[in-house]
C-alpha cells in the first residue's frame, strides 16, 4: 500500500482487492484501520517545526549514506497513520524514500520505524552542530547571532530566579528554571518553568492554558535574548501559575563559571 503526501493522490480505497491493500502487520496498523480513517492536513505549525528541524534534507538519504543534499520530498507519517500529526510521528523524507517507507515487498526488508526514528535524531543532531559553526564566504567568517544556551540568573531584593536554555534541535530550545520570592524566609515560595519553544529571530514565545482560573487565564511569557543575558516578560498577574508573588519577569544577565 502506498500512503502519499503528493497533491492529487489518493490513497488505498477500501473496495479494492485485499491484496492490494495488504500491510505488514509487524509494522503499520490493520488494513481496515488505515482504509477507514480520515485524513487530517498537517498543521501549519508542526509542519513548519518539520521542515525547519530537517532543513529538508532526507533522514534515511542522511541515515544510509550521510548525503546532507537539499531534496524536493514530503512529509511522512512514521505509524502509517494519516491523522496523526504529532511532530515526533513526522519526517521528512525525498520521494524515493517516502515510496519505500510506505510500500512492502516480499524481497526484501523494507524501512522499519526504530530505523527511520534513528536517522532522524542523528540528522537532527547533525544539523544542530553545522549551525552552530561560523559561515565562511571566500576570505570573510561571519559568525552566527549569539547562541542563547548557557545559564542566565536575576536576583533582586528577597527573590531571585535561574533559567537554564539547551538547543536540542536546529532552532528549537528547551528552557527550564526556577524563581522564588521571600528568600529571607526559610521556606520561601517558587516556581518552576519547562518548557520547549522555536526560536524566531532573537526571542520565543511561551504560552499556557490556565483552566483553574476564573475567568479563563493564558499565561504568556517573551523571552528576548542579547549578547550579555535575556530580558522575560511576562503579565504582572499571573493567576496562580507559581508561588505567590512569585515571578519569572526581569532582567536576566549571563551566569559565569563561578554561579550556582
Amino acid at each position: 500500500m502506498h500512503i502519499s503526501e503528493r497533491v492529487g493522490e489518493s490513497t488505498c480505497n477500501p473496495v479494492d482487492q485485499a491484496d492490494s491493500c495488504r500491510i505488514d502487520i509487524h509494522r503499520w496498523p490493520s488494513t481496515a484501520t488505515i482504509a477507514t480513517m480520515a485524513r487530517k492536513k498537517v498543521p501549519l505549525d508542526v509542519e513548519k517545526e518539520v521542515l525547519v528541524r530537517s532543513r529538508r534534507r532526507c533522514a534515511i538519504c542522511f541515515g544510509l549514506n550521510r548525503d546532507t543534499t537539499i531534496r524536493q520530498g514530503q512529509i511522512a507519517h512514521l505509524d502509517g497513520r494519516n491523522s496523526n500529526n504529532d511532530s515526533e510521528n513526522l519526517v521528512f523524507l525525498c520521494f524515493n524514500h517516502h515510496d519505500l517507507l510506505d510500500s512492502r515487498t516480499s524481497q526484501s526488508k523494507g524501512f522499519s520505524l526504530a530505523e527511520v526514528r534513528e536517522y532522524r535524531q542523528e540528522l537532527h543532531v547533525a544539523i544542530s552542530d553545522a549551525w552552530r559553526k561560523p559561515l565562511t564566504k571566500g576570505e570573510a567568517t561571519h559568525t552566527p547571532a549569539v547562541w542563547p544556551e548557557g545559564q542566565y540568573v536575576r536576583e533582586t531584593e528577597g527573590s531571585e530566579a535561574q533559567i537554564h536554555v539547551r538547543l536540542v534541535a536546529p532552532m528549537r530550545l528547551h528552557i527550564s528554571g526556577f524563581a522564588a520570592w521571600g528568600t529571607w524566609r526559610e521556606c520561601p515560595n517558587i516556581g518552576e518553568l519547562d518548557f520547549e519553544a522555536m526560536l524566531s529571530g532573537d526571542q520565543v514565545t511561551y504560552t499556557y492554558d490556565m483552566p483553574w482560573a476564573e475567568p479563563l487565564f493564558q499565561y504568556k511569557a517573551t523571552i528576548r535574548f542579547r549578547s550579555d543575558g535575556l530580558d522575560l516578560d511576562e503579565a504582572d498577574d499571573t493567576h496562580g501559575m507559581f508561588g505567590h508573588n512569585v515571578s519569572f519577569k526581569g532582567i536576566y544577565r549571563k551566569a559565569s563559571e563561578g554561579d550556582t
